[in-house]
């Protein structure tokens, strides 16, 4: 599919005019060319290129030198680009925060043993409760049982989390909530280990708090209380 418009708008030094949201949203609406519309002047390649699409022509053309209008034509390829399989170069960075940021959605999978597919799932559940499933299935796409050490794997946007870690479903929620916001931090060229661990280690006491909220359950709250007193006398904040 492609879509094609043209614009026309005064022609200041060094400024371009361009179609607006409003054709996009008419174009995706009506699956169906639309030209010679009129729009006022948005950023139209930055919008175009986070939607994933791919440029194919950009024609200009000037209707009146002595009022300086310009005229600019541009067909954009609707067609969706796919997440990345690896989010390791600048482009892979860029094209994944992108897609996330307009709505892109993982189908998260657990990768394991019974047991640990069981013990996951109960921490998913917490999560869900919680309020922060939709956050969780945007920055990781599958958590994966290993023999060796817990760990974030952000360039496949994969947890890989041992039997201890999954033992306990509070504490493995919330352990799930600091690597998603790893990852966020990484996408957003941000420091996310060490130092930078900081951030995500407040986000994962923010989880904690609101699962002690929102949960009905006696138990899940005194876990959360438990958890949360542990964090307040940690030396790590």
């Amino acid at each position: 599919m492609c879509f094609s418009a043209f614009s026309r708008g005064r022609l200041a030094k060094d400024q371009v005019w361009y179609p607006t949201l409003n054709f996009f949203k008419q174009a995706s609406r009506s699956k169906l060319d639309v030209e010679e519309l009129k729009f006022e002047s948005i950023d139209f390649i930055k919008f175009a290129e986070s939607r994933g699409w791919q440029l194919l022509a950009v024609g200009f053309s000037v209707c009146n030198r002595r009022q300086k209008w310009l005229k600019v034509g541009a067909t954009y390829s609707g067609l969706e680009m796919k997440f990345p399989e690896r989010v390791y170069t600048r482009e892979e960075i860029d094209l994944a925060r992108s897609l996330i940021e307009r709505g892109h959605r993982h189908r998260l999978r657990v990768v394991g043993s019974l047991g640990f597919r069981e013990k996951a799932m109960k921490a998913l559940r917490l999560v869900k409760i919680a309020g922060y499933y939709d956050f969780l299935r945007a920055h990781i796409r599958r958590i994966v049982e290993v023999q060796g050490f817990s760990q974030l794997r952000e360039v496949d946007l994969e947890i890989w989390a041992n039997n201890y870690t999954m033992e306990n479903a509070v504490e493995a929620a919330s352990f799930l909530m600091q690597k998603a916001w790893q990852v966020r931090m990484y996408l957003d060229g941000r420091l996310h280990y060490d130092i930078g661990e900081r951030e995500a280690v407040k986000k994962r006491i923010e989880f904690l708090e609101t699962l002690a909220k929102r949960s009905r359950n006696p138990s899940v709250k005194k876990e959360c209380e438990e958890r949360l007193k542990l964090w307040d006398e940690s030396k790590f904040l």
